[in-house]
């Protein structure tokens, strides 16, 4: 007779303990953490390896989310939302778990956290399990890929950057002007000055290259100091530099900001002429913008240590 409800056999369990234990070390290993939820119910009914995403343990993340379980079905998913998700992700983790009710696997990236804890950016992977053509669980990973995150913006901002200076560079700094002029209101005023250290050849042939980086560094230093955080200020190649001073209330101000800057101490050692348009007044565009500009430069070049600004080629709006 065929035997029922047998109980599995001691060596059966002792095999199922340590298939336990390689999923365990693998999920620690890994850093993700796997969770089921039970839809009609809305219960996560279990949750493995979240200490290691999150620094929270299982039960008291369980404890924690289980309360919601009463709540509508929207109400629910937002308050999931906001426990698990940062304030700017929640809106994913809402579309998201959407999608698995509607019988979709979905995968997305946030910033996730486990009630107060800190936010780690995540790898998110939902699958729905349906009973019959309808899903009636949702399995689900969280993968922690904070540090290759983090690692990749350091990358990104690297590639903005020129390696010397640390200022924007050129394609970077040009993209930044171009884009916030798009964007301008007409009653908005920007000033474009390009910088030339007159003579720097001289510099790197009497006193060597490591000299004359250092004097590129002393200028970049005077211009993040001398202009503001909001202004974008960019090494366009060799001994020549670029600024867009953004919002200048008068042409008082903006010649108070290039005196200090002519004036300033850490690149005293060397003269600077710069040249400067203003727009809209002169140009309603990048390309005219910086050609006035390179011509105001071409005349400060002349005197040498000093700045003009172009002419005006249409009256101030």
């Amino acid at each position: 007779m065929e035997k029922v409800n047998e109980p599995p056999s001691e060596q059966t369990m002792q095999t199922l303990l340590e298939y336990q234990e390689i999923f365990q070390v693998a999920l620690k290993s890994a850093g993700i953490c796997v969770f089921k939820v039970d839809l009609n119910r809305q219960l996560y009914i279990f949750l493995e390896n979240a200490q290691a995403v999150f620094g929270k343990p299982d039960k008291e993340i369980l404890s924690e989310i289980n309360r919601f379980r009463d709540f509508p079905p929207a109400a629910y998913r937002q308050e999931i939302a906001k426990y698990f998700s940062h304030p700017d992700d929640q809106e994913s983790t809402v579309c998201a778990i959407q999608t698995v009710w509607t019988g979709k696997s979905v995968s997305y990236y946030a910033r996730m956290k486990a009630g107060n804890t800190d936010c780690v950016w995540c790898k998110v992977d939902l699958i729905p399990v349906p009973e019959g053509s309808v899903p009636d669980h949702m399995i689900g990973t969280i993968s922690n890929i904070h540090d290759i995150k983090m690692q990749a913006v350091l990358y990104e901002a690297d590639a903005k950057k020129d390696p010397l200076t640390g200022l924007w560079n050129r394609k970077y700094a040009e993209s930044r002007i171009q884009s916030i002029l798009c964007s301008s209101h007409p009653q908005d005023k920007h000033a474009l000055l390009i910088i030339d250290l007159d003579d720097f050849k001289d510099v790197n042939d009497i006193c060597g290259h490591q000299v004359g980086d250092r004097v590129l560094e002393a200028t970049a230093a005077d211009l993040k100091r001398c202009f503001r955080k909001s202004d974008v200020i960019g090494r366009w190649g060799g001994d020549e530099f670029f600024v867009l001073v953004r919002d200048i209330p008068d042409i008082h101000f903006l010649s108070g900001k290039i005196t200090a800057f002519l004036e300033s101490s850490a690149s005293s050692q060397i003269a600077k002429s710069i040249g400067c348009a203003i727009y809209p007044d002169q140009a309603d565009h990048y390309s005219q913008l910086f050609e006035l500009a390179d011509r105001a430069l071409y005349m400060a070049k002349q005197k040498k240590n000093t700045f003009v600004i172009a002419p005006p080629l249409k009256p101030p709006l």
